[in-house]
């Protein structure tokens, strides 16, 4: 199924945030960086409700390991988008809780 992404974020604007919000004051939400990150947790949190497995895959997860997740995953896939990147990690949760 092909699903449309409004307002997508590509890997290189991902990256491109995450080294600016060295620059950026603590607790400061009104900044593109952290608008970004604020819409990933959105997003995977909404594919976590949607998934099909029907599990809470996010119930050992915290922001910093998802941030940190999407960090490498962008890094490696400059091409790709944040969309992919957040399905990539709960298919890898997924795959290590059958475990």
């Amino acid at each position: 199924m092909s699903i449309t992404i409004l307002a997508p974020v590509s890997c290189t604007d991902w990256n491109e945030g995450r080294s600016e919000r060295t620059k950026v004051k603590p607790l400061d939400y009104s900044t593109l960086p952290q608008m970004r990150e604020f819409w990933l947790l959105g997003l995977i949190t909404g594919l976590n409700a949607n998934h099909p497995a029907k599990v809470d895959l996010l119930s050992s997860v915290n922001s910093t390991l998802v941030f940190d997740w999407m960090d490498r995953y962008c890094k490696k896939n400059p091409a790709s988008d944040v969309f992919a990147g957040a399905e990539s990690l709960l298919s890898k949760i997924e795959r290590e809780s059958k475990r």
